[in-house]
């Protein structure tokens, strides 16, 4: 959000809007996964509800317009995603906003990396203020411990992971307030205010939860998923002779 035109939020979400989000699911990850908000589908009740999210289905007409209210009637720009093939679902979604922002007259160019390259142009770019380093990065979170790990780092003007550089004392005050008290319904309030305005100044354009999928041979006993990805049950599985 250092660079233009991407420090407009208009374009941003304009571009968000006309990308078809259950293209991504089915192309990404094959269909295996949630439509998702900034904080995970299915982390117990802190996440929005998918049916209420915005940008669910593709609105170009609604997007021209927002393009052209922000200077650009008939798009004409170029923008670049970085992604690495250590991660191919990173690829392919930026493939297929590649393909989507044909639609607008924007140009994307799909930069591939590898892995290591990749994330020492994020750190560059928190680094540079946004600077350097790149423009859009293709990339995902993986779980955190709560609600405010999914937001503070990256939208707080003072977040150590605040890779565009976004800044929204509104929201910072929100964001403040919501990691400091213990009513849970006062917090979910603030972090359902939150996440909607993220939604609408799209410093991140978010796209699904992946669903937790793995094979199990029948040799092993007492294995429980965890939602966090993070297998901290097995310790209690045991192999069958």
């Amino acid at each position: 959000m250092a660079q233009k035109p991407l420090n407009d939020a208009r374009v941003r979400r304009a571009l968000r809007m006309a990308v078809d989000t259950r293209e991504i699911i089915d192309k990404a990850i094959f269909g295996g996964g949630v439509l998702s908000g900034p904080i995970n589908t299915g982390f117990a009740n802190w996440a929005l509800d998918p049916r209420t999210l915005p940008f669910n289905t593709p609105d170009v007409d609604g997007a021209k317009r927002l393009l052209a209210e922000a200077g650009y009637p008939n798009g004409g720009f170029t923008i670049e995603i970085r992604c690495s093939p250590h991660y191919p679902e990173f690829v392919a979604s930026a493939l297929v906003i590649q393909q989507s922002l044909r639609t607008l007259n924007v140009t994307v160019n799909v930069v591939q990396m590898e892995w290591g390259a990749f994330s020492a142009a994020i750190t560059q770019a928190v680094q540079t203020g946004g600077r350097e380093g790149g423009q859009v990065f293709a990339t995902a979170l993986t779980f955190r411990p709560g609600p405010d790990g999914y937001v503070y780092p990256c939208f707080s003007s003072k977040g150590s992971y605040n890779i565009g550089v976004y800044a929204n004392p509104a929201l910072d005050r929100l964001m403040d307030e919501a990691r400091s008290i213990t009513n849970a319904d006062q917090r979910r309030s603030l972090y359902v205010t939150i996440q909607r305005a993220l939604l609408q100044d799209s410093p991140y354009w978010w796209w699904y939860a992946k669903y937790n999928i793995e094979a199990l041979s029948t040799r092993f006993h007492g294995y429980q998923q965890s939602f966090t990805g993070r297998r901290i049950f097995l310790k209690r599985t045991w192999m069958a002779a």
